[in-house]
């Protein structure tokens, strides 16, 4: 407000009456009309600019500050209602309440109770960080260690089941338990092996519980399972199914010697239900194909009934014919066909003349 009268050009006596009216007019400050000689403790509605305070304590109550350098600011409570940035360092004892706040680097030393955290740039965390709400990130978040605090399942998300044991949920519902041992069950919270898959309970039914699979087509295309004793090539075997041009093939392979062999190829069933063993290709209309080189001496058979020992009065047998509750001789489209020889050996590598039975 303008005082009523201005001296800056008298040129004669000022009456009093004129000075008192100028010192009775109020001087107002934001929205506050403040009196010459009044003690103020309120401000209200007011804007600083390059303010510095050097000493004392200063309480502010709804003030809108553009720019403020603190060396050291002790804030009791704290409410920012609009973007905040903050390039030094804040110590609050009390509460922060903020709407928006974009904070480059927050050190945290204590415990940080969030609502909803958005970070949008590194973040250090010293202590504990209490989030009730989301997380938001839209950089890379690295920390030491993740450790959840729940113990039952979640809707989405990880949870500690046990001591030393950590789960994973979707749709809440556990689909992954890691236990103590490092054992890891999927579909089950009891693993007994180091990965255990459970399948979907169907009685009377198999259940698809493990696959394997190729996302590439044509033939020859498909997936391998090695199993052994060692990750170096050469210390195990290996289960294959691939696409042959007409359905799936299934082969079985091992290697050869431990440590620089790859693995070869020993059975397969193909798509039709042959079975080679030896051969990759079973002979056409033959379901069980045996192949093996030629050896220019007796004994290294192709197919062999026995072991190394034989028990005196005992037999192996190999029967041939229809299939019926009792042993039957082979049918005559059989027995016209078939040429059965022997040869009396009296140790695998010494044998007599070959003997053909009638």
């Amino acid at each position: 407000m303008a005082v009523p009268y201005t001296f800056g050009t008298a040129t004669a006596a000022i009456p009093l009456s004129q000075l008192d009216s100028n010192f009775a007019t109020a001087v107002t400050i934001g929205n506050t009309a403040v009196q010459l000689g009044n003690t103020v403790t309120t401000l209200n509605n007011l804007t600083l600019a390059n303010v510095t305070i050097s000493s004392g304590s200063v309480t502010i109550t709804n003030v809108s500050v553009t720019t403020a350098n603190a060396t050291t600011a002790n804030v009791g409570t704290l409410v920012v209602t609009a973007n905040a940035t903050v390039a030094g360092n804040v110590s609050v004892t009390g509460n922060v309440s903020m709407n928006v706040a974009t904070i480059t680097t927050a050190n945290v030393s204590g415990t940080a109770n969030v609502s909803s955290l958005v970070v949008l740039t590194n973040e250090t965390v010293l202590g504990n960080t209490a989030v009730t709400g989301n997380v938001t990130a839209s950089i890379n978040v690295t920390g030491a260690k993740l450790i959840p605090t729940g113990t039952s399942v979640t809707g989405n998300g990880l949870y500690l089941p046990a001591a030393n044991a950590l789960g994973l949920s979707t749709n809440g519902t556990n689909a992954v338990y890691i236990d103590a041992s490092q054992n890891v069950g999927i579909g089950t919270a009891s693993p007994a092996t180091k990965l255990q898959v459970a399948a979907p309970s169907s009685s009377g039914a198999v259940s698809n519980g493990f696959a394997i699979t190729n996302a590439g087509s044509g033939s020859g295309t498909g997936s391998s399972m090695f199993i052994g004793y060692n990750t170096t090539l050469g210390t195990y075997g290996s289960i294959s199914g691939f696409f042959d041009g007409t359905g799936t093939s299934l082969t079985f392979g091992t290697t050869p010697s431990a440590g620089g062999s790859a693995v070869v190829e020993r059975m397969r069933i193909d798509s039709s239900g042959n079975v080679g063993i030896g051969t990759a290709t079973a002979s056409a209309g033959g379901l069980l194909t045996l192949n093996k080189a030629p050896v220019a001496a007796f004994g290294n058979p192709i197919f062999q009934l026995g072991g190394a020992s034989f028990t005196s009065g005992g037999y192996y047998s190999m029967g041939m014919g229809f299939t019926d509750a009792t042993y039957t001789e082979p049918p005559a489209e059989i027995a016209t066909l078939l040429a059965l020889v022997i040869r009396p050996c009296a140790s695998i590598t010494t044998c007599g003349t070959v003997v053909a039975l009638p």
